[in-house]
C-alpha cells in the first residue's frame, strides 16, 4: 500500500512539473514575440476636429519688455541654420566653402546663463534663449553673425533656480516669425527682424502643462502654409492637448492632438515623417509614441513599446521604409520601429530590434541618419558609433577621447563632434571604421552639451556659460 501511494505522488508531482514546463515555454515564447511585436494602442474615435474656436488671449498675463541693442544684422551670412538640428531638421550640412580646421578663428564671444541652449541662423542674426539671472528674465537674444553684439531682446519676469542649468531649447526662426519655449514652459512668437511680440503663453496655465524635470527641453517647429500663414507646433502634453498648431501671427489654435492617455511633455522634440506620401509627426510623450496627421492633428498610431521613466530626450530618428529609430539614456538603450499598415488599412507598429545600453544609448543627443547610417554617441562607453540602417552596431571610436553628452553635425562628409570639455573631434563619415582627422581645444569650459549650429563657415557652440561663433573658412 506504502508503495502505491509513494507511485501516486510521485505522478501526480510528476504531472504538476510538466505543467509548470509547459506554462513556462508558454510565457517565454509569449515574451520572445513580444520583441518583435509593438504594444499598439488604441487610438480614440472621438477626436478633436480640426478647427477650434478661438481662445482667450492671455498676452496681458504676462509683461514682455524689447530692449533694442548696438548690432546690426549681418549681410554677410545669408545661409540660415533656422531651427534644431538644421533648416531639414537632420544634423546634416553641405556647404560650398572650402572649409578648415587648423586654425579655427573666434569671432566673437558672450556671457550667457548656465545652461544648454544653442542657436539658431536666420536673416544674417543669431537667436537664443538665455535666462538673465541678476534680472531674474527669460531672454531670447538676437545678435549679429558679423560681430555678436546684440541687435535686440525680448524678455519677461520669471523666478527660475538653476536646475541643471536653465536654458535647453532652441527657438525656430523663418523669414518672418521667432518661435519659442522657455525653460518653464512660457511659450512666444515674435517678430524675427524687430523683436516685436506677436503672442506669448504659459502653457501651464493655457493646456495645464507639467514643467519636466530639469525644465523644458523641447524645441518647437514651424510650418508654412499655403495660404502664407505659417505654424508653430508644439506639443504641450496638457490634459487635453498632446500637440497643438498655433498660426504664428496670431496666436491662434488651429488644431489640437486630444490627450486621451495623459502624457505628460518630456525634453524630446517633435520629428517630421512622410508616411505614405503624407506628412506627419512623430512625438515621444511620457508614456508612449504616437504618429500625428499634420493636416489635422488626428492620430494615426501609436505605440507604448518606447518610452523612458527617467528622461526622454533624443527626438525620434526618421529611417527609409517607414522605420524609427529611438534612443535613451537611463539603462533604456535603444529601439527600431516600423510603421505599418494592416488589413484594416489601418496603422500598426512592430518592434524590429531593442539594444541594451550597453550596445547604445544616448542620453541627450539625437543620433544622425545619413548614406543610410546611424551615427552618435553611444553613451555606455562615451564613444561614437556607426550603425546600419538595421540597427546594427558596426563600430565604436577606439581612441582615447570620451565624447560625453557633447553635440555633433554632419558637415562636408565629415562628422564634426564637441565633448564635454570643448574639444572638437573631426572624422570621416566611414561606415568601415573609426577614422579622425582633427582634434582642437575649440572653446573652454565644462558641460559643452548645447547643439551646434553652422552657416556659410560659421560655427556657433557654447560652454555651460558661454557662446561663441568660429570661423572656419579657409
Amino acid at each position: 500500500m506504502k508503495t502505491t501511494a509513494w507511485i501516486k505522488i510521485l505522478s501526480i508531482a510528476f504531472s504538476v512539473i510538466i505543467v509548470l514546463l509547459v506554462i513556462i515555454a508558454i510565457c517565454s515564447l509569449g515574451r520572445f514575440n513580444k520583441q518583435f511585436q509593438a504594444e499598439s494602442i488604441r487610438i480614440p474615435l472621438d477626436q478633436v476636429a480640426r478647427f477650434q474656436l478661438p481662445q482667450e488671449n492671455n498676452n496681458l498675463e504676462i509683461e514682455t519688455r524689447l530692449e533694442n541693442g548696438p548690432g546690426i544684422p549681418s549681410k554677410m551670412i545669408t545661409e540660415s541654420w533656422s531651427q534644431f538640428r538644421g533648416d531639414k531638421r537632420d544634423g546634416i550640412v553641405q556647404t560650398t566653402s572650402p572649409i578648415q580646421f587648423e586654425s579655427p578663428k573666434i569671432v566673437w564671444e558672450v556671457s550667457v546663463g548656465e545652461g544648454y541652449a544653442g542657436a539658431a541662423i536666420q536673416n544674417g542674426c543669431a537667436y537664443f534663449i538665455d535666462y538673465d539671472v541678476p534680472d531674474k528674465r527669460d531672454a531670447l537674444r538676437c545678435l549679429s553673425m558679423d560681430d555678436g553684439k546684440e541687435i535686440w531682446r525680448f524678455s519677461y519676469a520669471v523666478n527660475l533656480v538653476s536646475d541643471h542649468g536653465y536654458s535647453r531649447t532652441i527657438p525656430a526662426v523663418s523669414k518672418r516669425f521667432c518661435v519659442g519655449i522657455s525653460p518653464k514652459c512660457h511659450a512666444f512668437c515674435v517678430d524675427a527682424l524687430t523683436g516685436e511680440k506677436k503672442w506669448i503663453y504659459d502653457l501651464t496655465k493655457k493646456y495645464q502643462t507639467k514643467v519636466p524635470q530639469w525644465y523644458a527641453g523641447q524645441c518647437v517647429l514651424i510650418e508654412p502654409q499655403q495660404n502664407d500663414q505659417e505654424w508653430a507646433i508644439i506639443a504641450p502634453g496638457g490634459n487635453d492637448s498632446l500637440i497643438v498648431a498655433l498660426d504664428c501671427e496670431t496666436g491662434q489654435e488651429m488644431w489640437r492632438t486630444p490627450n486621451p492617455y495623459q502624457w505628460n511633455m518630456t525634453h524630446s522634440s517633435i520629428s517630421r515623417m512622410i508616411l505614405d506620401d503624407k506628412l506627419t509627426y512623430v512625438y515621444c510623450g511620457s508614456g508612449g509614441v504616437l504618429g500625428i496627421d499634420a493636416e489635422n492633428g488626428k492620430i494615426l498610431w501609436g505605440t507604448t513599446a518606447w518610452k523612458i521613466v527617467q528622461a526622454t530626450c533624443p527626438s525620434p530618428l526618421i529611417l527609409p521604409d517607414q522605420k524609427i529609430f529611438f534612443c535613451g539614456g537611463y539603462s533604456s538603450g535603444s529601439l527600431l520601429l516600423q510603421v505599418f499598415k494592416n488589413e484594416q488599412g489601418k496603422y500598426q507598429t512592430r518592434v524590429l530590434k531593442k539594444l541594451k545600453e550597453s550596445e547604445f544609448g544616448s542620453t541627450q543627443q539625437t543620433p544622425i541618419f545619413y548614406k543610410e547610417h546611424i551615427w552618435g554617441v553611444g553613451r555606455a562607453a562615451r564613444k561614437f558609433c556607426c550603425l546600419d540602417s538595421d540597427a546594427n552596431v558596426l563600430w565604436r571610436s577606439r581612441s582615447r577621447t570620451d565624447f560625453g553628452d557633447g553635440p555633433y553635425l554632419i558637415l562636408n562628409d565629415q562628422i564634426v563632434a564637441l565633448n564635454d570639455d570643448g574639444l572638437l573631434i573631426v572624422a570621416e563619415t566611414n561606415p568601415e571604421k573609426w577614422s579622425p582627422l582633427h582634434e582642437i581645444q575649440i572653446i573652454e569650459g565644462e558641460e559643452c552639451w548645447a547643439p551646434l549650429a553652422f552657416s556659410q563657415g560659421n560655427l556657433i557652440l557654447r560652454s555651460l556659460d558661454k557662446m561663441i561663433c568660429v570661423d572656419l573658412n579657409q
